[in-house]
């Protein structure tokens, strides 16, 4: 097992494998939240990893997935900006990272935690896990979540479970969109694995080129894609 060049926060741990990082929250006593060290060490361990890990497993110790950040440090001195700089950060490396991300979500996720499965390439949770989004109910405004969930809700299911704040059992949020599969909660841990397996090593590739694709082709407007498409798939044909 290769550890990742990063001196990770204590409340992480990583390790790289044939090709599969496995990026784990470790402060289950505190329901995962994520302090500001935390944060700067899973940024850095997605910048760092990035060409080496064809996929990464992101879970988490203890009952719960993640309750957000830590809202003991949003009464800090340091100017709105500042605070929430490394935040976007984190985002912005967990979305552009090249590999496949894969969240294991069991128990609760709320706030960050819900920004972390809806970002991650796909999202297994466990059948007795729930989301919720719990800003408003604290007198905040979601925005780093909402950048990404516009992408991926109906409006209706969005703004009512935005505004309300109401937690969504695992079966309803994989209906809405905001989870790829239901796994029994035994059954997690082996069907991510199983996963990550499947699609590393020479699929990686494969998987670093279709996120790129990804990304740029929902800027193109729909009538211009065939042609986008017929580009990029003799580009790639002829460069193998």
């Amino acid at each position: 097992m290769q550890n990742s060049p990063t001196t990770p926060s204590p409340s992480i741990s990583y390790s790289l494998d044939a090709g599969i990082g496995h990026l784990r929250l470790n402060r289950p006593l505190a329901g995962n939240r994520v302090d500001l060290p935390m944060l700067t060490a899973m940024t850095e361990v997605l910048r760092d990893q990035e060409g080496q890990a064809g996929v990464l497993i992101i879970t988490a110790a203890g009952d719960d997935f993640c309750l957000g950040r830590e809202r003991a440090e949003q009464g800090t001195p340091l100017p709105p900006f500042d605070a929430f700089r490394p935040v976007a950060g984190f985002y912005r490396a967990l979305s552009e990272f090249p590999g496949l991300t894969i969240a294991a979500v069991h128990g609760r996720a709320a706030g960050f935690g819900v920004g972390m499965a809806i970002r991650a390439d796909v999202c297994l949770a466990s059948e007795e896990a729930n989301f919720t989004l719990d800003e408003i109910p604290h007198g905040i405004p979601p925005m780093f979540v909402l950048s990404e969930l516009v992408d991926h809700l109906h409006p209706k299911h969005l703004m009512e479970m935005v505004m309300t704040g109401r937690t969504v059992p695992a079966s309803e949020a994989c209906s809405m969109g905001l989870v790829s599969r239901l796994v029994a909660p035994e059954d997690l841990s082996a069907a991510v694995l199983d996963m990550a397996r499947s699609l590393a090593g020479p699929k990686a590739t494969l998987i670093r080129e279709c996120k790129r694709y990804m990304r740029g082709i929902r800027a193109v407007p729909t009538a211009g894609r065939l042609d986008v498409a017929l580009s990029e798939q003799t580009l790639y044909a002829v460069g193998r």
